[in-house]
């Protein structure tokens, strides 16, 4: 799992952390880093993400992980 951050006036993102999973769901790997910003670039998974955040696309609130995931593919299958 990654925590980005994004600024949306500057279409920037800054990944904040990163976690790996194993199949059991224990954390096999961390990293609390935080990474220079860096540009959106268009067409992506991240202009994806970028415009859930910055531009209020509207969706329902998740109760779970896997719900938020779902969320998240529909909004890709949009664009595509």
């Amino acid at each position: 799992m990654i925590q980005n951050e994004f600024d949306c006036s500057s279409m920037t993102t800054t990944q904040l952390s990163f976690h790996a999973y194993g199949s059991d769901a224990k954390i096999i790997g961390s990293l609390n880093e935080r990474h220079p910003p860096e540009p959106v670039i268009p067409d992506t998974r991240g202009h994806s993400m970028h415009r859930s955040v910055c531009d209020g696309i509207d969706s329902p609130p998740a109760e779970t992980i896997g719900d938020a995931l779902k969320i998240y593919r529909n909004v890709i299958a949009e664009e595509d």
